[in-house]
């Protein structure tokens, strides 16, 4: 079995929920967890490979939302 490193800088994506608003009218938003390396190691562990991300994030609300996104993936895939 292949074992995986990535690093790189996770992101929480704003969305807007309003549908044929432009982004200067939206006012409903939903976070998304995205990064590419992040999508990788989450990729490769779905394969059954060995996969760790190395990465930081800030000490804010964003970071936080980063950080608990990234902990239930850990436990989905148990690595």
């Amino acid at each position: 079995m292949s074992e995986f490193l990535t690093i790189g800088e996770p992101l929480a994506v704003l969305a807007a929920q309003d549908a044929d608003t432009s982004l200067i009218q939206a006012a409903h938003f939903e976070k998304f967890l995205a990064g590419a390396e992040l999508n990788v190691a989450v990729g490769v562990a779905r394969l059954g490979h060995g996969a760790a991300y190395v990465s930081s994030v800030g000490d804010d609300p964003f970071g936080q939302f980063i950080i608990d996104e990234v902990k239930k993936i850990a436990l989905m895939l148990a690595i």
